[in-house]
């Protein structure tokens, strides 16, 4: 049976991708997984923790997540789906991290609120983290979906042999997502050190050639950035939703240069799938 992990902090675009999940669940037949972590400020001492004031409002925090975790498990029942709830508490991305080891989740279904300023560029959001530790299919939620039936997706390539995992993976996706047609990108960005345009439309008939019989259409794009080009390419040519394959990058090049798939994440109104390889 397929498995479903859907995170949730009870807020409104977390309850939309739960939405979604839930749409998931039923064209898979899947189990769906209910994550929930309460994360305590650090400066809280274990002293605190222990001391008779802190009781009355580790229950009432209690009290709360199972009130708000049981309407949400209703919620799942009445759409005739299996579900599973995981309770913890401590660091986000580190519980549901040791989850992920324990169970093998076949997709995670996460919202994004984005995130802007000087601490989510160098911390991340929750969902930054998810896309940047997690080892998954993650699709990313922005805003409630009628159907999960994506007609145009877009798959943005560097071209590069590491990549083609990554499309045969969202090509067994295809019946699962509804996909009609792939759109395959690859994004110039212009300098010194970029191979001739001719050999990278050249490169790119052999990722047509794995495509097919899936309609596709290929697109050489030029913009100032990988990010920047997929969301001026998404108003452009009415695209769904994007899927990348997510490179691992360096901390310190990530710091300074980011992760093209944590910034769409951040940045477009589009869900986005982060793709396992």
């Amino acid at each position: 049976m397929y498995k479903i992990l859907c995170p949730t902090d009870f807020s409104t675009v977390a309850d939309i991708a739960l939405d979604a999940a839930i749409l998931l669940g039923k064209t898979l037949s899947a189990e769906l997984h209910l994550f929930h972590c309460t994360e305590f400020p650090t400066y809280w001492s274990e002293g605190l923790e222990k001391s008779a004031s802190y009781n009355p409002f580790r229950d009432a925090v209690t009290a709360l997540t199972k009130a708000e975790l049981t309407k949400r498990k209703m919620k799942i029942k009445a759409a005739n789906l299996p579900c599973l709830i995981h309770v913890d508490k401590g660091n986000f991305i580190n519980r549901i991290s040791e989850l992920t080891t324990l169970i093998a989740f076949d997709f995670i279904v996460i919202g994004s609120h984005g995130a802007s300023g000087k601490r989510e560029w160098l911390l991340g959001s929750n969902t930054q983290k998810v896309v940047r530790r997690l080892h998954s299919n993650i699709l990313v939620i922005k805003d409630s979906l009628p159907e999960i039936k994506f007609d145009q997706v877009l798959f943005a390539t560097n071209l590069l042999p590491e990549d083609q995992p990554a499309l045969k993976n969202l090509l067994a996706l295809v019946p699962v997502l509804g996909i009609k047609t792939i759109q395959l990108v690859y994004i110039h960005t212009g300098g010194f050190f970029n191979p001739p345009q001719v050999v990278m439309q050249e490169t790119m008939k052999d990722f047509a050639q794995l495509v097919h019989p899936v309609p596709c259409t290929t697109h050489y794009f030029h913009d100032f950035s990988v990010e920047a080009g997929i969301r001026h390419f998404t108003t452009q040519h009415g695209t769904d939703l994007v899927a990348i394959s997510n490179h691992n990058r360096h901390p310190l090049k990530r710091l300074f240069q980011g992760s093209t798939v944590e910034m769409l994440v951040n940045q477009t109104e589009l869900p986005v799938l982060s793709i396992d390889f």
